[in-house]
């Protein structure tokens, strides 16, 4: 499971943990080591120190921890928002997104378009049909309000 911690008065995000909730839980601090770099294809490590907040402030009202719902687990801690006890998403996240969600759409459009760049060539009869569907692929990004809502048209 994954926690954020948060001031409780501004709902400011101090950072998130891994694990179980350490709300009610002093734990004295501890050294560990995360990795540096690579050097010859080995890793460097380098000593930390456990985050602060998860010592200083784990019975301290002023901060709370506060469960990550399981769809954002993977969501960097910048992209999060706390709201009293409701973790969501920055509106940036999302927008970003739905940014990603139509680069996979406009791809898609233009393989198809793509597949089907025969039907232009000069020694293919002029077809309207697929005239037709090809403005249809090009029109599609504009067709819509929100990527998941796209439905591409059948080929003739």
């Amino acid at each position: 499971m994954r926690f954020v911690v948060h001031k409780t008065a501004t709902n400011e995000i101090v950072s998130s943990y891994n694990g179980e909730c350490m709300s009610n839980v002093v734990q004295p601090p501890v050294k560990s080591r995360r990795m540096k770099d690579i050097v010859d294809g080995k890793p460097v490590w380098e000593e930390i120190e456990r985050p602060h907040f998860l010592t200083a402030f784990t019975n301290n009202t002023d901060y709370s921890h506060v469960l990550v719902p399981p769809e954002y687990e993977s969501v960097n801690t910048e992209d999060l928002i706390v709201n009293g006890d409701v973790v969501t998403v920055t509106a940036a996240y999302l927008e970003m997104i739905e940014n990603e969600k139509w680069n996979v759409v406009r791809k898609e459009r233009n393989g198809r378009l793509t597949a089907t760049d025969w039907t232009m060539l000069r020694d293919v009869p002029h077809s309207l049909v697929w005239e037709e569907y090809r403005q249809t692929l090009r029109d599609l990004p504009a067709s819509f309000d929100k990527a998941d809502d796209v439905v591409y048209p059948s080929p003739p």
